[in-house]
């Protein structure tokens, strides 16, 4: 019944809106090839939106090039930006684990199972293992729900992987104002779904590491590794889809090698890293200072082409705003319609 329904949705769309009304749709693309499902339901599509080049590739398999624009999702750099000044003090309240002087950070969501939380903690084993040095003096941070249903029960993988000294937590707190502000594993309230950090929390976060580090399996665009790059944070990732294309355009950071391809049941396939080649990255990060300044530094000068005052006049050109009479306010990131 719901095929049935989406199809007639989809074929009917065009006669029951005002012939002037263009479909503008958003398309998230993360495995190849496209979803057939999903091509079926946006034949009809006026114009179709594309966060990354890896999404335009994949829906020009399938639709004329002039059917496709690409636009990116944007990132305030006036709050997302480097703060070396409150380093040390984000870290010591979020992770409040004596002698650990680095950190490396994922930001990602815990539902369904294309984040690679298995192969990060993995690889991070992996890294520790090798070098006594890492283990002694770094942490792996991870913001998530360890325990959201619809995911993997991080608890007991970390405790299966003997990584419960090294792998850490963030935690939520109110502060004295009421505001939800980051703390460390078991105070507070654990992370999930229905707890949002403000954007200036998560510039704060983002600034307690060294290292970002993002295992998924795809990425349709990766917004966490956009925010990590505008706080100069270098980049370890997977070597597939947008975060590939996100490396290869700033050289801010590393791709990790693809140990192999899965098949999901939806007959797409994602990429798994190679655990060994994703430690090797970490490693090169943390022994090599003076290759984490230069890429900072790459990665802040990427994130700002990705300012929204940029981002934004893509979209007008989409909308035809100059037919409207309209202000638009770049500043407040608002079009003021």
């Amino acid at each position: 019944i719901r095929r049935q329904r989406q199809m007639c949705i989809r074929d009917s769309y065009k006669t029951h809106v005002n012939s002037n009304f263009k479909w503008i749709a958003h398309i998230t693309i993360n495995s190849i090839p496209s979803v057939v499902s999903l091509i079926q339901n946006i034949t009809n599509a006026d114009l179709l939106v594309a966060p990354s080049e890896f999404v335009a590739n994949e829906l020009q398999k399938y639709f004329p090039k002039e059917k496709i624009v690409t636009i990116p999702h944007g990132v305030d750099t006036k709050i997302f930006k480097p703060m070396p000044e409150i380093k040390e003090k984000i870290r010591n309240e979020i992770v409040n684990i004596p002698g650990k002087e680095f950190v490396y950070l994922c930001v990602a969501r815990n539902k369904g199972f294309n984040k690679g939380f298995p192969e990060l903690m993995h690889s991070y084993k992996c890294l520790i293992n090798t070098y006594p040095e890492i283990k002694e003096k770094a942490v792996l941070l991870l913001l998530t729900d360890p325990l959201e249903p619809e995911g993997y029960n991080l608890l007991l993988m970390r405790s299966k992987f003997n990584l419960n000294e090294d792998v850490r937590f963030i935690w939520a707190k109110p502060s004295e104002n009421g505001e939800l502000v980051p703390s460390c594993e078991g105070v507070g309230i654990r992370h999930n779904a229905n707890i949002s950090f403000s954007h200036q929390i998560m510039a704060q976060i983002y600034n307690s590491a060294n290292v970002f580090c993002l295992a998924s399996n795809g990425e349709s665009f990766s917004l966490p590794v956009l925010e990590a790059m505008a706080c100069g944070l270098p980049c370890v990732v997977t070597d597939f889809s947008a975060t590939k294309e996100h490396i290869e355009k700033s050289n801010a950071g590393f791709t990790a090698k693809t140990k192999h391809m899965i098949t999901l049941p939806t007959v797409t396939d994602m990429a798994v890293i190679n655990e060994i080649d994703f430690a090797k990255k970490m490693a090169e990060l943390y022994f090599n200072e003076k290759l984490r300044k230069e890429m900072s530094k790459k990665a802040i000068d990427y994130a700002k082409k990705f300012e929204w005052r940029k981002v934004l006049k893509k979209w007008d050109k989409v909308f035809d705003l100059e037919n409207y009479k309209c202000e638009i306010n770049y500043d407040k990131g608002k079009l003021g319609i």
